[in-house]
């Protein structure tokens, strides 16, 4: 019979994946952004939710076909971890391809 997990293992394994998954997004944004084919210039994600912006910082639509890996990841790592896009990221595109990259704010 196998040994269920202790609590600190649970959250440390939670804790790896939460990571990887904030890694992976910031790939996937970076990527965009310096793509210049959608005109998203900045990502934020913070307090539970999360859009791309254009160059006067409106917020942009998701439905765009470039978006659809972030959109897919943030719909499934969304469904299991409720708290991931409570986690603060943001990526600004400053100048030709220079990428500015906060995480606290």
């Amino acid at each position: 019979m196998r040994k269920a997990k202790s609590v600190a293992q649970l959250v440390a394994e939670h804790n790896k994946v939460e990571k990887a998954a904030l890694y992976t997004l910031e790939v996937m944004v970076k990527r965009i952004l310096k793509s210049r084919q959608t005109g998203a210039r900045s990502f934020v994600m913070a307090t539970g939710g999360w859009s791309f912006y254009d160059k006067d910082g409106d917020p942009m639509d998701d439905d765009k076909r470039a978006f659809k890996a972030v959109v897919n990841l943030m719909d499934q790592v969304g469904y299991y971890m409720t708290g991931f896009m409570g986690n603060t990221l943001r990526v600004d595109l400053i100048e030709g391809d220079t990428l500015l990259v906060r995480t606290d704010w």
